[in-house]
């Protein structure tokens, strides 16, 4: 008889080895990352444990918003780029997911959330199940775009357009190189760069807490940091995160001032090269609205295939589509309360709250 349960946070080890062990999660969905979540977004956290006799089988992280005014509100994950949902050991996904996803629902009520919604990632076995379980009131979904790994690091360029493996040529003729770095110094160029691009399009930063833990795990060999230079300086900088058979494009940057020298196009080249060497079968450059046809495109041309992914939304407040998308943003930083598009007033946008 499958028992569901707390894990207690003292066991959270316990977690970072199942995710060892099922194939098909994204790095964001490891310990490393959901600790990250918890100095970065706020509210608490937990995880619900799916056990066959003792053995931990199953797992289904979470994170509880601070009440902005609003109420609060449960995601499995929050945070840009976040992917949750049940990850279950090879066989017991179809027994643990309806059990851990219907706890986490009678969670969301006790804790009086007024909405919870589980980001599934383009890897979830068994939709409909996860759907019939979880009953949502809302969906959304994402483009997920990852680009499957050859065999051969010299095969890279065969799935690449021509003009990305012109972009790199392009790169070295002009005596652009990539470096792998742990350096503070290097770390603080990508937040630089990172902080002024998102000014300049008025995009929401990741906060200071994000690069905090991006050192630690840089020390720790947890997360990779690659830089482009021309000569002495930093062009470019990508910061990578893995786990099992997937390295994830996780924060780029770019001087953009120097963009002509190409240093992120080689840095994505070098990566996925570093990626086929540690026997990674996935790149992942992550998830894309559907108007974002630049970026979209960017990511397509180095061999990336669409791989829709979707959120599954409880509604507990009714009253929460009249709010607008200013005070949503605004009362649930780094969490998704619903939809901008489901939002009941005129104020509508591409987006999410």
């Amino acid at each position: 008889m499958m028992r569901i349960a707390a894990l207690p946070r003292s066991q959270w080890s316990r977690y970072a080895r199942l995710t060892q062990s099922v194939p098909g999660l994204l790095p964001c969905q490891g310990l490393a990352w959901f600790e990250m979540l918890g100095s970065v977004v706020g509210g608490g956290q937990g995880i619900l444990a799916a056990y066959e006799g003792e053995e931990l089988v199953a797992a289904l992280p979470y994170a509880i918003s601070e009440d902005g005014g609003l109420g609060r509100v449960l995601n499995s994950l929050p945070f840009f780029g976040s992917h949750g949902g049940v990850a279950a050991l090879p066989g017991f996904f179809g027994v643990a997911a309806p059990l851990l996803l219907a706890e986490l629902d009678r969670l969301a009520q006790a804790e009086h959330c007024v909405s919870a919604t589980v980001v599934l990632s383009p890897f979830t076995p068994e939709l409909e199940l996860c759907r019939q379980a979880f009953v949502p009131d809302m969906e959304d979904g994402r483009i997920g775009q990852l680009t499957p790994l050859p065999d051969r690091p010299e095969r890279l360029f065969d799935i690449f357009s021509p003009c990305k493996r012109n972009n790199v040529r392009r790169a070295l003729a002009q005596g652009v190189h990539a470096i792998e770095s742990n350096s503070q110094e290097g770390l603080d160029w990508v937040h630089a760069m990172h902080s002024k691009r998102m000014d300049n399009i008025g995009g929401l930063a990741k906060p200071q807490a994000f690069f905090d833990w991006a050192a630690k795990c840089l020390n720790t060999g947890e997360l990779r940091l690659l830089l482009a230079l021309e000569g002495d300086s930093p062009c470019a900088g990508l910061l990578l995160s893995e786990l099992n058979d997937v390295t994830e494009y996780l924060l780029p940057a770019t001087d953009w001032d120097k963009r002509q020298f190409k240093g992120i196009q080689l840095l994505v080249h070098q990566a996925m090269h570093d990626a086929v060497l540690r026997s990674k079968k996935w790149f992942n450059f992550g998830g894309t609205w559907g108007t974002q046809n630049n970026l979209y495109e960017f990511k397509k041309r180095f061999g990336a295939v669409d791989m829709p992914y979707t959120y599954l939304i409880r509604l507990y407040d009714k009253s929460l589509p009249q709010q607008t998308k200013e005070v949503l943003s605004a009362a649930f930083p780094f969490y998704f309360a619903l939809p901008f598009d489901q939002l009941n007033t005129s104020e509508k946008a591409e987006g999410n709250a």
